[in-house]
């Protein structure tokens, strides 16, 4: 008894942030600034529709022009986030996202076109901002227990954020929206500040000598982008429809919503559970089971639709799940590349999903029924661990027999 509370207490102590500067840093720009407007989006998406007079496609292409511009923006930057000023960087495009959500809010009459433009510029600044963010994932001293503690994070946000939006939606419409995107933005300013320009001296040091760069698994790197996307978009393609699949089961809209605010609060335990175990059990067995268990739930609720019961066992999982999983795929991408470049790179293919998504979701649910999308779910589940264990062969050899490396990139 002694020992397992020992075990306990340790593994507490061990869950402690090695640097709180450095944790809310780089929370504020991946999560905070680069992933705010998924949030923000199911709030601004009835809004802009009835505020604007578009239909539910136009608006559904204003998230697709903003999320894929973050994803660009963050897989453009990429390859040089170990030799720019990241802090720089990460306020530049803050500073970029804030100014041009104001316009949006502000700007009476608000073209479509005009829209369309300003939210793509503004997830290209959430982009660099994210790929700062997310490279110094790489150089902490543990990138499982720093992802998994950002992760906490995001989902505490989540809590905040769906009591935000949607009170400033109701009040003011998408203005209301965007102006509370730019607030919260502006409120995570001051955390930036504390974001490393650079990598550590050590971290630096290790690449210089393997070479000027360290050298990356080109097939374990994009092994590790192609499983984030399809997980993001697999997400994204269910969550975009949860609330008509809870309508389905039998539940009221409003019923809905108080179920998935509910699970938000229990899906900390997700990504706090990750921090708590960090790599004790490695990478393999924790993504494996993460990403299993974060695509049971949409599938649980695709193939029985109509069941009130599978729904809510489902709903109750499904943040939790979804970033206990993707707190350890972000590690990986921080292991295979210790100078950020990768993991950086990361971060916009997990906004491209996003993007993807709802697009898929809806082909899918329109021509095969939810059945039919149910297997779609499952094979991408699959994929998933499929490409996982391809990028986690790529890191294991690496570290077993000093693999041929091919140079990334941005070393050529």
């Amino acid at each position: 008894m002694a020992t397992s509370f020992n075990r306990i207490v340790t593994g507490l102590k061990q869950a402690q942030p090695e640097s709180w500067p450095t944790l809310l840093a780089a929370f504020s720009a991946s999560y905070g600034v680069g992933a705010l407007g998924f949030v923000a989006f199911p709030f601004a998406l009835g809004a802009t529709i009835d505020g604007m007079g578009i239909s539910t496609t136009q608006a559904g292409l204003m998230g697709t022009a903003e999320f894929a511009s973050i994803m660009l923006a963050s897989f453009a930057i990429s390859p040089f986030i170990s030799r720019v000023p990241r802090r720089w960087v990460a306020l530049a495009g803050v500073i970029v996202a804030i100014a041009l959500n104001i316009v949006c809010a502000t700007l009476h009459p608000l073209d479509y076109n005009t829209a369309l433009i300003l939210r793509a510029l503004i997830g290209a600044g959430s982009g660099i901002t994210m790929a700062a963010g997310n490279a110094t994932v790489a150089n902490a001293n543990d990138p499982e227990r720093l992802s998994a503690q950002m992760s906490t994070g995001y989902v505490l946000m989540m809590m905040v954020s769906c009591l935000i939006f949607p009170w400033a939606s109701y009040h003011w419409g998408y203005s209301g929206v965007y102006l509370a995107l730019a607030a919260m933005m502006l409120f995570l300013c001051p955390f930036l500040m504390r974001l490393p320009q650079h990598p550590p001296k050590e971290i630096e040091k290790k690449t210089h000598d393997d070479g000027d760069g360290k050298n990356v698994n080109v097939i374990a790197a994009g092994a590790i982008l192609l499983a984030m996307l399809i997980f993001a978009t697999r997400d994204m393609s269910g969550w975009t429809f949860v609330e008509r699949i809870g309508m389905a089961s039998g539940y009221t809209m409003d019923q809905v919503g108080s179920l998935l605010s509910f699970q938000a609060i229990l899906g900390v335990a997700g990504p706090m559970f990750a921090s708590f175990l960090g790599a004790r059990k490695g990478l393999t067995l924790p993504i494996v089971l993460g990403v299993l268990a974060a695509g049971a739930p949409y599938y649980l609720m695709l193939v029985a639709v109509g069941s009130k019961l599978a729904f809510t066992i489902a709903a109750l999982f499904l943040a939790g799940t979804y970033f206990f999983a993707q707190a350890y795929l972000i590690a990986l991408a921080a292991e295979l590349d210790r100078k950020g470049r990768i993991v950086a790179a990361a971060g916009g293919f997990v906004s491209g999903g996003s993007a993807i998504g709802p697009a898929l979701g809806g082909y899918l649910i329109d021509n095969y029924g939810y059945s039919g999308t149910s297997w779609a779910s499952l094979s991408m589940v699959i994929a998933t661990v499929a490409l996982a264990r391809v990028a986690l062969a790529g890191r294991n050899h690496a570290e077993t027999s000093g693999a041929t490396w091919l140079r990334a990139s941005s070393a050529s």
